[in-house]
Formats: structure tokens, sequence, C-alpha cells
């Protein structure tokens, strides 16, 4: 007759999980606890471009081409 044995093991994993109160607005936390990110106004650029506003750093492309088959 075979007799299987198994083993179970529990274990802790990883770092500790990070709690947030997210009841805090984020403007309220630390300044050295805040990322700030700045990014383009592509549609601010796109109506600048098409109003005729020339600009320096951005220029509206060739439209593409597509084939609709139906």
């Amino acid at each position: 007759m075979a007799r299987l044995c198994y083993k179970a093991v529990l274990e802790g994993r990883g770092f500790k999980p990070k709690v947030f109160d997210e009841s805090k607005p984020v403007e309220e936390l630390p300044e050295r606890f805040q990322r700030v990110s700045v990014e383009p106004d592509t549609k601010a650029i796109r109506q600048a471009l098409e109003s005729g506003e020339e600009l320096d750093f951005a220029r509206l492309g060739d439209r593409g081409a597509s084939i609709r088959i139906t």
C-alpha cells in the first residue's frame, strides 16, 4: 500500500503593503511625497495649428490613407 506524504508551509511574502488614507487629497501630502508630471496639451496644440498659428515645436502632418471594404 502506497503512503502519500504532503507538507504545507505558510510564509510571509514580499514587502509590507502600503496602506493609504485615500480620503486625504494628494495636494495635502508633504511635497517630498508628491510627484509632478508635465505633459503637452495636444488638443490645444492641434487647435492652434488648425487656426493658422505657427509653432516652432509642432506641425500638422499629412493625413494617412486607408481602404475600407464593406
